[in-house]
Formats: structure tokens, C-alpha cells, sequence
């Protein structure tokens, strides 16, 4: 059998056309996938964007609340602290006479 003749067998003629378009598919298969971890980076690379920028966010803004309650605590802990010396203060006293006794 030669050649030509193995070509005109209806078998022979549609494997070498599937294997044609195989081959003029692949660098199409190629680009396909290529496209598609483009697309897969580009929706990590966001994510990881959006949590860097959230948590600039929160901090930025935990600065500024800072900033703006300083006052604020400071003078909260100016009252504490002479309460709790009112509290040691009035710890210190006795509720009855030393020499007292308890009733029956």
C-alpha cells in the first residue's frame, strides 16, 4: 500500500484532519489559558489590594481617633486618679470606735 493509497481511506483522511486541527489548536489552547491566569492574577492581585487599603484604612483612622481623643483620656485619667485616692482615703477610716462591741 502506498502512500497515496493510505491517504484515500475515509479513516486515514479524517485522523489526519483532526490531527490538523489539533495542531493549529494548541496555540489557541495556549492563548486560552494564558488569558485565564491573567484573569486569575488580575482578581488575586485586587484582592490583595483591597486588604492592604482596608488596613491602611483602619489604621489611618484609629490614628485620627487617637489624635482626637487624647485630650479627652488624659483629662479622664486626671479624675480616676484623684477618685481612687478619695477611695484610699476613705478606706482608711473606721466605721466604729475601737473599743466598741457588737450587739447581742
Amino acid at each position: 500500500m502506498t502512500t497515496r493509497e493510505l491517504y484515500r481511506h475515509p479513516k486515514v483522511r479524517l485522523g489526519f484532519w483532526i490531527g490538523l486541527v489539533l495542531l493549529a489548536a494548541v496555540p489557541l489552547y495556549y492563548v486560552r489559558e494564558m488569558l485565564a491566569l491573567l484573569i486569575l492574577f488580575a482578581v488575586f492581585f485586587a484582592v490583595v489590594v483591597t486588604v492592604a487599603v482596608a488596613l491602611y484604612l483602619v489604621n489611618y483612622i484609629g490614628q485620627a481617633g487617637l489624635t482626637k481623643s487624647e485630650p479627652y483620656v488624659r483629662s479622664m485619667a486626671r479624675a480616676s486618679r484623684r477618685g481612687l485616692g478619695f477611695v484610699g482615703e476613705f478606706s482608711k477610716k473606721q466605721f466604729r470606735r475601737q473599743h466598741s462591741e457588737t450587739a447581742p
